[in-house]
């Protein structure tokens, strides 16, 4: 009986597409159709087989795999950190997230039934039960509003959360107070790393993420939901559709197009780049453009530039364009003709269905398979995100990687030399150190450290309290590098060792300023009302000789100060600054180079007479005056210290 029943039932569906098919023939837009279809057909086979002569040899674009390697190894590193708030504030986001994800389809199949049952009542002309029907229609939209808008608001709260877990745990790492990894050379991009690149890979996970399991929960649902409505059968004819065009497609974009679409999209993005170069290497050598009068052959240059921009953005728009119509007359509209076909069988089967079930079912189920085609969409569009949230991954870990590879340097060529603070110690003690610049790190490309020249070895000496030592030398000796090493910046390279005094202050020649108020800067790195007072700041202000700046400018005044001052001010404000905390020894790094010959007696004097015992860097003969001993940097490697 059953075996009859499938029979008839075939039978039926046999009958129905001889009807439709021999009515469509009878008319010419249905002849039209058909040919197109047939013409449609055999084109893409002869794309295929027109492709194997052509190019018999073609092979598939290698892969990368050791970035795959790395992208993959961030990707996993970064969701390691994520890990262990699953259970605390930020996992209850998400997990609301989800369940606002799964009750989006059960508000769709709802809002679908209704709009079918609200197009049957129009049909049948029921307008008091359609009107009742259209003011809950409404009032649900309401809530469909409300979650498609939550749906977005979590989504966002998502993707700022792993932004705030991520850039806390990287900042706090990379800010370590202890380690000092900021400094390090192979850190230098940590501000894009931590900013867009940590922005960009929150936003692209939560949202590759969401946008995978949404459609998933849909096309889980609904297919339950549609199989209960129009069969299997009917179900695998939309999902053959589906593979149908999307195999169609992908031979429309790698057969028929004139330009490789990626290729394409290369060259535009090169020519752009070169156009880009070409105005700002204008405005670089724009004085020697104007002196020679280049500037008409400049022009020319650019406007020639931009024609190839033009030329080929206007060929990936019309490859575009033509692949948007096989898009949309495939996947679009030729999705409608197939919900036609899957749809039409149970009105056409079964003639005790009124007009009213009859529209109610289309309306809704038709609503229902365009929510599902959307849905394979989604879910298709989610795996093209993937490479690019590895790539942004790999960007972001980059930084986590290379903090652990410095830390492991650091560990293996200083070990337990390192600086030693002595909180009783009142002097600067420096025993048989040799002076050399930390080697960058190994690279991906190259796991080989390179070891930098030693610039200056067996260093020793000591500073005792009021004993006021200069340091001179030609560039590139090494002075700057010793206070580097005093200041845990370098390591110890091998040998020897280091004390110095917690009381510890060092005056670069360019002071760092925060752009916060006049009082910040000489508290720097204190900060708050209460560090100092107004009286104090005014006078420490007067001592340096910029009493006048407060006629410009109160303490409280907030300003760019690096811009606001000149080079003698700033360096002037930094000298506040060393009063303020008047340390028992500083050291001073060219902290005069920028005032005046007669400006520096006063300074150093009003130091000394706060008790600070100064190790200084300096060429200047008037500053080795303020010192009663030399430590000369000479060539070969070595030092020479002397009475002055």
């Amino acid at each position: 009986m059953a075996t009859m029943a499938s029979g008839n039932v075939n039978s039926s569906y046999l009958a129905l597409w001889k009807h439709f098919v021999g009515t469509v023939a009878k008319s010419s837009h249905g002849k039209l159709l058909l040919g197109i279809w047939g013409s449609y057909f055999v084109w893409l086979v002869t794309l295929k087989k027109k492709k194997k002569m052509v190019d018999p040899d073609r092979k598939k674009p290698s892969v990368d795999k050791d970035l795959v390697k790395r992208q993959v190894k961030g990707l996993k590193g970064l969701i390691e950190i994520l890990k262990p708030y699953a259970f605390k504030r930020q996992g209850g986001i998400f997990a609301l997230y989800v369940a606002t994800l799964c009750s989006r389809i059960f508000v769709t199949v709802y809002l679908a039934d209704m709009s079918g049952r609200l197009a049957g009542m129009m049909g049948a002309r029921k307008w008091d039960q359609m009107f009742r029907g259209q003011a809950w229609f409404g009032l649900f939209c309401s809530v469909a509003a409300g979650t498609t808008a939550a749906m977005k608001f979590l989504e966002k709260q998502c993707a700022l959360s792993v932004r705030e877990i991520l850039f806390k745990h990287l900042s706090d790492r990379y800010l370590d107070k202890d380690n000092l990894r900021f400094y390090h050379q192979d850190l230098a991009d940590a501000s894009a790393r931590l900013t867009a690149d940590l922005e960009d890979f929150s936003e692209e996970l939560v949202h590759l993420v969401g946008h995978f399991l949404k459609p998933l929960i849909d096309i889980m649902h609904l297919s339950f939901v549609m199989k209960r409505r129009i069969g299997l059968q009917s179900l695998a004819i939309f999902y053959g559709f589906f593979w149908f065009a999307d195999y169609s497609l992908k031979r429309v974009r790698t057969r028929a197009v004139w330009k490789n679409l990626k290729q394409s999209s290369l060259d535009k993005n090169r020519l752009q780049s070169e156009l880009r170069t070409s105005l700002a290497q204008i405005h670089h050598y724009r004085e020697q453009i104007a002196m020679q009068k280049g500037v008409s052959h400049e022009h020319e240059t650019v406007i020639e530039n931009f024609a190839k921009v033009r030329n080929e953005a206007l060929l990936e728009n019309i490859q575009m364009g033509f692949i948007d119509f096989f898009n949309s007359s495939t996947l679009k509209y030729g999705g409608l003709m197939v919900a036609f076909s899957i749809l039409t069988p149970s009105a056409y089967l079964d003639p005790s269905k009124s007009g009213e079930e009859i529209t109610t079912t289309f309306f809704s189920n038709s609503s229902l398979l365009g929510s599902l085609a959307s849905a394979v969409k989604d879910m298709a569009d989610s795996f093209s995100r993937l490479p690019k949230v590895r790539g942004l991954a790999e960007r972001v870990f980059e930084l986590e990687d290379r903090m652990q590879r410095v830390d492991e340097y650091k560990e293996l060529h200083s070990g337990d030399r390192k600086v030693a603070v002595d909180e009783t110690s009142a002097a600067i003690i420096l025993n048989g150190i040799d002076i050399a610049p930390p080697p960058k790190l190994p690279t991906a490309e190259s796991v080989e450290i390179e070891q930098p020249a030693t610039l200056v070895e067996d260093v020793t000496f000591a500073i005792e309290p009021n004993q006021h030592t200069v340091i001179r030398g030609r560039n590139g000796m090494g002075k700057s590098s010793v206070f580097r090493i005093m200041t845990g910046l370098w390591p110890i390279s091998k040998g020897g060792s280091v004390t110095i005094p917690a009381s510890l202050f060092v005056l670069p020649q360019d002071s760092y300023f925060t752009k916060s108020t006049l009082r910040d800067q000489i508290v720097y790195p204190l900060s708050g009302d209460n560090c100092i007072s107004d009286e104090k700041a005014s006078e420490l202000l007067s001592v340096v000789g910029l009493g006048e700046l407060l006629e410009r400018f109160s303490l409280d005044d907030i300003a760019d100060w690096t811009n606001s001052l000149s080079g003698g001010q700033r360096q002037r404000l930094g000298w506040a600054r060393l009063y303020f905390h008047a340390p028992k020894f500083c050291l001073l790094d060219e902290a005069t180079s920028a005032i005046s010959k007669e400006g520096i007696e006063p300074l150093f004097s009003y130091a000394k007479n706060l008790g600070m015992t100064l190790l200084t860097i300096s060429h200047s003969n008037v500053v080795d005056q303020q010192h009663s001993r030399a430590i000369d940097f000479v060539s070969g490697g070595s030092i020479h210290i002397q009475d002055i």
